[in-house]
């Protein structure tokens, strides 16, 4: 068995209520989806052994393996698929999730109740079908890696009821086999799954929240994975003479940027808010503490995705005179939560840089429930956050955090032309000219600054020297350890097999 690090419990395995981080990693282990996002961010075949666009990317294909068959003993087939994607549209289900599929054809009649299956969802045969939406989308495939887009097994679900979210049986790459609250989380391979390749007879997701104690466990054997490995650890085990290779960094597909309220005067005028931007200089804060956890961020679109921009990226140089003196006028305040201490002190620095021309900055740290409600209230002059993928697409960066009136969009920031180039992204089928829209709406976000865009936070694991095939994925749920394997004659320091 390999036990794994986890800093929370498990609350539900459901696709359609897993809304924590855990939850969606452990719903994706016990439930296949049609595709799945690879360890380069690539939509790979999964359930589904393919897929083709049609019609512009208003119609999609998808062929399901044949001879797949779910705990039950029933054959996967296409209706299990629109079971799946009606069950968790339906707004009597009540997910939090149900917003998935709205641009599917008839999506309305099965959200208010009218229709038990999703009209745009059309059986081929037992292991074909179609996915009719209700414009052209070229982001499907990618958001079919989400969590909440796992099939289940109505025969499962309607046994087990509200407690499905504790007993799921599905066509995953493992299944449950024991869990004790507030201790573990074990699974072992599922032998329906299809693409297997260890020696692992069972993985434990262990709860270990402290750092220093997560530590302790590992190098008395009691966790063979350290993930994260704590900041606070980090420099201690890259010291050690052999466990620097021990050490694996994962390029994670997230955004940590300081918006501004571009609603809030004199923040409404882009030069101003481009004067903001030019008395801001991230790298030498980002380098001092965070050090190769992080990488700079040139826009709002992380590496490994097209439309990241490189660091020759045009950027702002010279704040504009009158602009500076409009903000020198009154005193900003800068909003934050502190998720750790180097967050306070990253603020400190931005404090430092505006200081240093003359503009007064407030630093304000609060709770969760504050920020969310001022967030809402659009009280923010400027504030500190970050955005994790869902799915691997440049779509889920853009639209968003920047398209106008999206619920996520924080800086209220609005330009026609941007939502023009947002939505070209989402609908273009051709990747070299979608690489080309998404970079250009990415320099136009970048040039009106709504935001100053900081850093991309990358995750290093630590893992015991006998464990192998650690194939980690760049979305928070989407790594499956189809090759993990214990390597017996492997020499290692700490930890028993």
């Amino acid at each position: 068995m390999i036990r794994i690090r986890t800093l929370e419990n498990p609350t539900s395995l459901d696709p359609a209520y897993a809304t924590r981080a855990l939850d969606g990693q452990l719903a994706c282990l016990v439930h296949g989806g049609l595709v799945r996002c690879g360890s380069q961010g690539q939509i790979l075949p999964e359930l589904a052994h393919s897929w083709e666009s049609l019609e512009g990317g208003k119609r999609y294909r998808f062929k399901l393996r044949e001879n797949l068959r779910f705990p039950s003993g029933v054959a996967l087939t296409s209706e299990d698929v629109v079971y799946s994607f009606s069950r968790l549209s339906s707004r009597k289900n009540a997910s939090p999730h149900a917003w998935l599929f709205e641009d599917v054809a008839g999506y309305r009649e099965v959200y208010e109740g009218s229709s038990e299956r999703l009209p745009g969802i059309h059986v081929v045969d037992l292991h074909a079908f179609e996915i009719e939406l209700a414009s052209p989308s070229a982001t499907l495939p990618a958001r079919l890696t989400m969590p909440a887009a796992r099939i289940v097994d109505s025969r499962a679900v309607l046994k087990e009821g509200d407690r499905y979210g504790r007993h799921p049986a599905a066509l995953g790459a493992w299944e449950v086999l024991d869990w004790a609250d507030d201790s573990h989380i074990s699974l072992r391979p599922n032998p329906l799954y299809p693409g297997h390749n260890h020696n692992v007879k069972a993985i434990r997701f262990t709860l270990s929240p402290q750092d220093f104690s997560a530590c302790a466990l590992f190098e008395t054997g009691g966790l063979h994975i350290l993930q994260p490995l704590p900041l606070t650890q980090a420099a201690r085990w890259k010291s050690f003479a052999g466990w620097q290779d021990q050490i694996m960094r994962i390029r994670e597909m997230n955004v940590y940027y300081l918006g501004f309220g571009c609603h809030r005067p004199p923040l409404n005028d882009a030069k101003v808010r481009q004067a903001l931007a030019a008395c801001i200089h991230p790298e030498p804060f980002r380098k001092a503490l965070f050090g190769s956890r992080t990488e700079p961020a040139y826009g709002p679109i992380p590496p490994g995705l097209p439309g990241n921009l490189l660091a020759d990226a045009p950027g702002l140089k010279r704040p504009d005179p009158e602009g500076l003196e409009l903000l020198r006028q009154k005193e900003l305040e800068l909003w934050f939560i502190e998720s750790e201490a180097s967050i306070s002190l990253a603020m400190e620095a931005i404090q430092a840089d505006l200081a240093a021309a003359g503009i007064r900055c407030r630093l304000r740290k609060t709770d969760a429930a504050t920020y969310a409600s001022w967030r809402r209230e659009g009280k923010f002059d400027l504030f500190f956050a970050n955005w994790w993928a869902d799915y691997p697409d440049p779509d889920n960066f853009l639209a968003p955090l920047f398209k106008t009136a999206s619920a996520s969009n924080m800086t209220r920031y609005s330009d026609p032309e941007t939502d023009r180039l947002i939505a070209r992204v989402a609908i273009e089928p051709d990747s070299g000219k979608r690489q080309k829209i998404a970079q250009e709406a990415s320099r136009r976000i970048v040039e009106a600054a709504p935001a100053v865009f900081l850093w991309h936070r990358n995750t290093e694991i630590l893992y015991q020297p006998w464990v192998k095939g650690l194939d980690p994925s760049p979305l928070f749920h989407a790594s499956l350890h189809l090759d993990l394997r214990i390597e017996e004659q492997a020499s290692h320091l700490f930890g028993s097999r």
